[in-house]
């Protein structure tokens, strides 16, 4: 599901959204990085992200970069991603994760806005057919019914 165009994408913005602010929280209160990944996965509510988060988990137990990790294994988005490299780099990691949950908490909320937008019109017409069938059939009914 995270390959359909809109679905997938409103479902990573909210996915990094959740892990994003509790890894920051996880973070901020002293919770090892490792605990912190396997905490925040649960979070994620997606079973593909956090099946994501853990593999970053291995590979940042390993040694490796959480940024890096994340971006290779596509746990987050690519903006959270690049927010989590500057935290990183500037020591403001927990900040940057709050940050990075709180924009992708916004597009989130922009693309499924955007789709009640697109769909509402949908409805609409779909709705409309169906009426004009249901009267069709009804006169059609009562013209066949009808003496000539």
């Amino acid at each position: 599901m995270l390959g359909v165009p809109l679905i997938g994408t409103v479902r990573l913005s909210a996915a990094t959204a959740r892990v994003c602010a509790a890894l920051g929280a996880l973070l901020e209160s002293g919770v090892s990085v490792s605990g912190a990944l396997a905490h925040s996965a649960r979070a994620a509510g997606d079973a593909e992200i956090s099946a994501r988060i853990r593999a970053a988990r291995e590979s940042i137990v390993a040694g490796q970069g959480m940024a890096r990790a994340l971006g290779a294994e596509r746990a987050l988005t690519p903006t959270a991603v690049r927010l989590v490299r500057a935290g990183e780099e500037t020591g403001q990691l927990p900040a940057m994760l709050w940050h990075a949950a709180k924009l992708e908490g916004e597009q989130a909320e922009r693309h499924l806005k955007n789709a009640v937008r697109l769909l509402e019109p949908a409805l609409i017409i779909v709705f409309g057919g169906m009426v004009a069938l249901v009267a069709a059939a009804l006169l059609q009914a009562i013209y066949s019914v009808r003496a000539t």
